[in-house]
């Protein structure tokens, strides 16, 4: 599989799971510093597909993908 997308899935503030996506040049741990996430509301990372498959795992995080779940938002998320 090649990778299209980077991405991150946290837990809002509302209790909701956000699934952001961004590109692969950029290191998962340095995405979230960037965008204020923080560490203890993460629940998955990985890579993602053109087709909206998630699979792998952050190194720079240390999570791993869920990748029926991930994938399934993922796909809610770009219709």
């Amino acid at each position: 599989m090649r990778a299209r997308w980077k991405y991150v899935c946290y837990v809002d503030e509302d209790g909701d799971e956000v699934l952001e996506t961004f590109e692969p040049a950029i290191i998962h741990a340095q995405y979230v510093e960037n965008e204020g996430i923080p560490r203890g509301r993460l629940v998955s990372a990985g890579f993602a597909t053109i087709h909206g498959e998630c699979y792998g795992h952050s190194t720079s995080l240390g999570i791993a993908s869920r990748p029926h779940a991930d994938t399934a938002l993922l796909r809610e998320r770009i219709g």
